[in-house]
């Protein structure tokens, strides 16, 4: 099993679980994102705005309290400094309900930074060693 099957296989188990806010998929990513330097994390908080196109925008201002500007979809990278990963957690689990697709892209994103996934590498392995539930 490659990288990628194996994280895709974690994201897959983690949001087949989704129950709530407080998320295995959430939590998850915001331990990843506790763990990512800065260049990381802006590219994350990129990729997951990028996929939610024009509902970034709302989505950043409930879970993160951040106003874009009209027509924008982009943080800064001092709004994404300035990020909680409670904050991240909330994010992730708002833009999950609105783009179901993000397990893939987020599989897709981690599957570029083995070293990150390594850093937290006993949280991911629970969950890739979690037994896939049939839906």
């Amino acid at each position: 099993m490659g990288l990628f099957d194996a994280i895709t296989g974690a994201l897959e188990s983690a949001v087949s679980n989704q129950q709530n806010a407080e998320t295995p998929l959430s939590g998850l990513v915001k331990q990843l994102y506790e763990n990512s330097n800065d260049d990381q994390k802006q590219a994350m908080v990129k990729h997951v705005v990028d996929l939610l196109g024009p509902q970034a925008s709302d989505i950043a201002s409930k879970s993160l309290g951040i106003a874009l500007p009209s027509g924008s979809t982009e943080l800064s990278p001092d709004q994404v400094a300035g990020l909680t990963p409670e904050q991240v957690q909330s994010f992730i689990a708002l833009a999950h309900q609105q783009a179901p697709q993000l397990t893939d892209h987020l599989s897709s994103f981690y599957s570029q930074h083995a070293d990150l996934i390594k850093s937290v590498g006993g949280v991911a392995l629970a969950f890739i060693a979690q037994p896939k539930k049939s839906v």
